[in-house]
């Protein structure tokens, strides 16, 4: 995946973030502070995982759709695609 030099620090960016979020869950759990707190952080964690998921389908999308050069790679693209949304929606 090709990416400016921006666009792979803003989603480095993201993913640390996440690291973060789940080395906060992880000391929630560690430190047994209540469900709720685990709840709060599960949910962060996975609104922050949304967040990057869409930002590297848009990126997927403009970067293979959009300049893809024939009907037959744009047909290749969408299988492929269409795979990967199965499996990050199970």
């Amino acid at each position: 995946m090709e990416h400016s030099l921006v666009d792979r620090r803003k989603i480095l960016n993201r993913v640390k973030k996440i690291e973060g979020q789940v080395s906060a869950l992880k000391n929630v759990l560690e430190k047994e502070d209540g469900c709720y707190r685990a709840l709060h952080e599960t949910s962060a964690i996975k609104g922050a995982v949304d967040g990057l998921m869409a930002v590297l389908l848009e990126e997927h999308i403009k970067e293979h759709f959009i300049e893809a050069s024939t009907r037959a790679k744009r047909e290749e693209e969408t299988k492929h695609l269409l795979a990967t949304l199965k499996s990050y929606f199970r």
